[in-house]
């Protein structure tokens, strides 16, 4: 035959003047001068459905190649976009030659069908992008939020909160867009701002509220608003005391400043010692589908626990019991991750004879009968612990501890004070001598400073006088907010102390101090009688404080944790759960 056809497929480079409608489609097709003369113009015919078609003419000026014995028409084609795949081209002359029609597939028409969005445990927002095609052969699609730099991917990372358009293209030219917000919450965790910070640690703070009115809460003694006002009262402490301080935070920004003035000196970087929030069980669970429809997930079989080395890349680290009981963390209403099958919620936990307790989550696409990974996410705690240390030999003059704690986003690194959350007590550098009380303390029945991972606390009180003895007979039980029982202790004695004028905030703090289930006076242990007798000088901000307490030397308790259990100084911390 004379006239034939050859498939190019579709042209990339060269984009059509409507391209979500119309594309460009290169054909070649050859006259074979052996076969007969040529006669113009010839008529190419495209059919899409019957009887849609399209049609072009072909001239000699349209002559791509000619020799002695062929002549090319190498053709770029518009067409419309279509999704069938038995769309055919042939060619007719004006004599009634025909050329045989080829089968080909043109690109197709497509719209954007959706635009999920998923946060993880650290507030980050994905979205990713779904298309709607008959056909996506010879499709690829990138995304942009901009328009203007666009990724090979169908995803797009929102970076904070808001209102987005994402951009799709493909690669002939068709530009096709759709909003989505980022919420900015993680759907794996409820989390609202929390912070806390004790009374117990080793220098007093309070909540930093510039702008609310004074009160007993919220007010440093030397702020207070007292007819005699004496602010200097600091603590003192030598240049080579090295103090340790704990607070509790859910922020990710968490910072300490050295404060002068209400200005930062230097900031500290405390260390996290805990790891509550924001974790990742992974593991294989078997799979299948109920009556009604919904996907089970169950442990029961064989299967491993894995860590991800990096996205979607699960390394097995052990085994999985399989034992038909679920991890602690598994509840309903919460979100599990199936592998290749996205984010899904636990609608409910069933028990059902054989495999034991099982999640049916809300998920009806078919699966095969299986295991699958499955990752979840859980906090063990609604927040996470954290320690830091000052050396007195950095500080000179009247110095305070600003606690700086934030979001991320909401983190401004220029004005960091702007996110002050805890102010201390102010603290100097002086010469302790036979005048002072040194109080050691540490606590670990009652978790507002968490022994466990080493902190100690210690301050020096003046006394107005040497401790004052007075005996008394058997009784072995004391008043603690632990209920502290001494065993074994060598001493059982009354000791009367008597504190000189503290201030308002610091007095309050012995309360908790001589709660304390491990208390030390000048290197002897002691229990907290009676409560202590705190007597004001009226119009003053600066108290009289006297306390009662039982001398133990060399007693074993019986709390979780006795004194020969104290770690002199925080190392990593634990992992996971405290005991609170």
């Amino acid at each position: 035959m004379a006239l034939s056809i050859t498939n190019l497929n579709p042209v990339e480079t060269t984009a059509s003047v409507n391209p979500c409608q119309n594309y460009v489609h290169r054909f070649l097709i050859e006259w074979d001068k052996t076969q007969g003369t040529i006669s113009y113009p010839l008529n190419v015919f495209i059919h899409f459905l019957l009887p849609e078609q399209v049609s072009f003419t072909l001239n000699v000026g349209d002559i791509t190649f000619e020799d002695a014995d062929v002549i090319q028409f190498q053709k770029d084609f518009e067409i419309p976009r279509r999704p069938a795949t038995n769309s055919v081209i042939y060619v007719a002359t004006p004599t009634g030659s025909v050329s045989d029609e080829i089968n080909f597939t043109p690109v197709s028409n497509w719209d954007i069908l959706n635009i999920t969005t998923t946060t993880d445990p650290n507030s980050v927002t994905t979205a990713s992008v779904s298309i709607a095609s008959n056909n996506t052969t010879f499709l690829n699609f990138e995304t942009s939020l901009d328009d203007v730099t666009y990724d090979a991917t169908n995803t797009q990372i929102l970076p904070t909160p808001g209102d987005y358009t994402i951009y799709v293209r493909d690669q002939y030219g068709c530009i096709k867009s759709q909003g989505v917000t980022a919420s900015g919450t993680s759907i794996f965790v409820n989390k609202n701002d929390y912070n806390f910070i004790s009374l117990l640690n080793t220098i007093a703070f309070t909540k930093y509220q510039p702008n609310a009115l004074s009160n007993f809460s919220n007010t440093l003694s030397y702020a207070e608003q007292t007819s005699l006002n004496y602010g200097n009262t600091p603590y003192i402490y030598p240049s080579t005391d090295v103090l340790k301080f704990q607070f509790r935070s859910n922020f990710e920004v968490n910072e300490v400043h050295l404060l002068q003035c209400g200005e930062s000196l230097s900031t500290i970087t405390p260390l996290k010692v805990t790891d509550n929030l924001n974790q990742k069980d992974i593991r294989d669970m078997q799979l299948y589908k109920g009556a009604d429809g919904f996907i089970r997930l169950f442990n029961n079989g064989t299967g491993s626990i894995y860590t991800e080395s990096s996205e979607d890349v699960f390394d097995p680290i052990g085994n999985n019991a399989l034992d038909g009981t679920l991890i602690v963390y598994q509840n309903v209403g919460d979100f599990i991750e199936i592998q290749g099958s996205g984010v899904v919620e636990i609608l409910e936990i069933e028990n059902i004879q054989g495999q034991g307790q099982t999640l049916k989550v809300n998920l009806t696409t078919n699966l095969a009968v299986g295991s699958y990974i499955v990752t979840t996410y859980f906090s063990r705690l609604n927040y996470e612990v954290y320690e830091f240390e000052l050396g007195m030999n950095v500080i000179s003059g009247a110095t305070q501890l600003g606690i700086v704690m934030s979001s991320t986003a909401d983190f401004d690194e220029l004005n960091p004070l702007d996110s002050l959350v805890f102010l201390s007590e102010p603290f100097d550098v002086g010469t302790i001598n036979e005048d002072y009380f040194k109080f050691t303390w540490s606590n670990s029945e009652n978790n507002q400073i968490i022994w466990q991972t080493g902190i100690e606390c210690f301050a020096y009180f003046k006394k107005l006088y040497n401790p004052i003895f007075e005996p008394f007979d058997t009784n072995d039980v004391y008043t603690t907010d632990t209920e502290k029982t001494m065993l074994e202790s060598e001493f059982y004695e009354s000791h009367i102390f008597v504190l000189d004028a503290l201030p308002t905030n610091v007095a309050r703090q012995i309360g908790y101090i001589t709660s304390s289930d491990n208390l030390l006076i000048n290197g002897l242990n002691y229990v907290k009688e009676e409560t202590p007798e705190i007597t004001g000088l009226v119009g003053s901000n600066l108290y009289s404080v006297s306390l009662k307490l039982t001398l133990s030397d060399n007693y074993n308790s019986n709390s979780d944790s006795g004194t020969e259990e104290i770690i002199n100084g925080s190392i990593s911390g634990i992992n996971g759960f405290l005991t609170i």
